[in-house]
C-alpha cells in the first residue's frame, strides 16, 4: 500500500522572493513501485513525474509573480492505488526585498539646544520591516519595527557639537 506522500521545499523555507528558484520534494516512504508524483497548484495540475523506485520526485519551480505563491500539492499513485493519495499543503509565503530606506527631517540646520525629528522609510518590502538609526557607524536606537508602511522616527536632542553630523538609517526585514 502506498503511503501518504510528504511535499518539502528542498531549501527548507517557504519564503520565497521574486524570481527565486525552489524545489520541492514528494515522497512516500512505502509501496510498490513505479511511483507517478503529481505536482498541484491550487487544486491545478502543474506537472507529472514518474520514479521507477520509491525515490523523490523533485518538481523544479521558478516564484516569477505573486500567483506562483499559495498552496502546493502533491499527489503519488501506482498500479495499486486507487485515486491516489495527497500530501498536505505547502504554502509559500512571497518576501518583496524592501527598496533603499530614505531618512528624512523637517530640519536640515539645527541648532545647539533642539529637538530634531529624524524619518525613516522604506517604501517597498514585505512587512515588518525594522528600523534602526546610526550617526556615522553608531547605532543611536534600538531597532523599530513597523508592522504598517509608515516612517520609523526618533528624536535627537543637539546638546552639543558632537550632535552634529552625518545621520543615517538601515532598513530589514526577513
Amino acid at each position: 500500500m502506498l503511503s501518504n506522500p510528504r511535499l518539502i521545499p528542498v531549501q527548507g523555507t517557504l519564503n520565497v522572493v521574486m524570481n527565486q528558484n525552489v524545489s520541492l520534494s514528494c515522497h512516500s516512504d512505502s509501496g510498490s513501485p513505479p511511483v507517478r508524483y503529481t505536482l498541484f497548484k491550487h487544486s491545478q495540475k502543474v506537472t507529472t513525474l514518474v520514479r521507477p523506485d520509491l525515490s523523490p520526485g523533485l518538481f523544479n519551480l521558478t516564484i516569477n509573480s505573486a500567483s506562483d505563491v499559495g498552496e502546493y500539492k502533491c499527489k503519488a499513485e501506482n498500479n495499486r492505488t486507487s485515486g491516489g493519495k495527497y500530501s498536505k499543503s505547502l504554502n509559500f509565503t512571497l518576501k518583496e526585498p524592501i527598496s533603499r530606506p530614505v531618512l528624512s527631517s523637517p530640519t536640515s540646520q539645527a541648532k545647539k539646544g533642539q529637538n530634531v525629528t529624524l524619518s525613516c522609510l522604506s517604501e517597498n518590502g514585505s512587512l515588518p520591516i525594522t528600523y534602526v538609526f546610526f550617526k556615522g557607524r553608531q547605532s543611536i536606537s534600538t531597532p523599530v519595527k513597523m508592522q504598517k508602511r509608515e516612517a520609523a522616527v526618533i528624536f535627537v536632542f543637539i546638546n552639543s557639537s558632537s550632535d552634529f553630523g552625518i545621520y543615517k538609517c538601515r532598513a530589514e526585514n526577513s
